[in-house]
C-alpha cells in the first residue's frame, strides 16, 4: 500500500515538473538567447536622452516605492499627466547627476529642463508635499563620492521647469528616519 502511494506521488511530481515540456518550442535556443526588449515608450525616452547628450549616458537608479528606476513617472507633479523625471550622468562627468524633466508632446518626449546635482548616486526619490501648499514636490537623497554623506534636495515642477525649494530641518529629519527604516 505504501509503495502505491509513493508511485502516485512520484508520477504526480514528474507531470507537475515537466508539464511544460510538451509546449511547442520549449527547447528553442534562440528564444532563450534574446534579451528582454524595451517598450516603445522606454525606447523613445532612451533615444531622447541620447540625442540630448549627443552620446550614451550612464543611468542613475533611484529607489521609489521599493523599486529602482532611472526614469520616474511623476504624473502627480503635473496636471498634464505626462511628466517623466530621468536621472543620468554624462560620460564626461561621473560626479554630476542630471535630473531631466521630459514631457510627452506631439507624439514624442521632449527635454524641458536639466538640473545638475553634485553627487555620485541617488539613494531615494520621494514625492511629498514639502511646503504644505497642497501641491506635491519631489525630494531626492544624493550620496556623496565617499558614499557616507547624504544630502537632500527638494524640487517643484511647474510649466517653466524644475526649481529647487528649501527643505525644513524637520522634513530632513523625517526623511532620514524613513530612509533608515527602509533598510532595516
Amino acid at each position: 500500500m505504501n509503495n502505491k502511494v509513493w508511485k502516485i506521488f512520484v508520477l504526480g511530481a514528474v507531470f507537475t515538473i515537466f508539464s511544460g515540456c510538451s509546449v511547442e518550442n520549449f527547447f528553442e535556443v534562440q528564444s532563450a538567447m534574446n534579451p528582454p526588449r524595451l517598450s516603445e515608450n522606454q525606447n523613445s525616452i532612451k533615444e531622447v536622452v541620447k540625442e540630448y547628450f549627443k552620446s550614451d549616458v550612464t543611468w542613475v537608479y533611484a529607489l521609489l516605492e521599493g523599486r529602482y528606476s532611472a526614469v520616474v513617472s511623476a504624473d502627480s507633479l503635473s496636471s498634464e499627466n505626462n511628466l517623466k523625471i530621468v536621472f543620468c550622468k554624462s560620460p564626461d562627468d561621473s560626479e554630476t547627476i542630471h535630473i531631466l524633466a521630459l514631457i510627452y508632446q506631439e507624439k514624442k518626449y521632449k527635454v524641458i529642463d536639466d538640473v545638475l546635482v553634485n553627487g555620485s548616486d541617488i539613494e531615494k526619490f520621494h514625492i511629498i508635499d514639502v511646503d504644505k501648499d497642497g501641491n506635491k514636490e519631489f525630494v531626492i537623497s544624493v550620496m556623496g563620492s565617499e558614499k557616507f554623506s547624504k544630502t537632500f534636495y527638494a524640487y517643484k515642477w511647474d510649466e517653466k521647469g524644475i526649481s529647487e525649494i528649501d527643505l525644513s530641518q524637520e522634513t530632513i529629519e523625517k526623511l532620514k528616519k524613513e530612509n533608515m527604516e527602509a533598510y532595516k
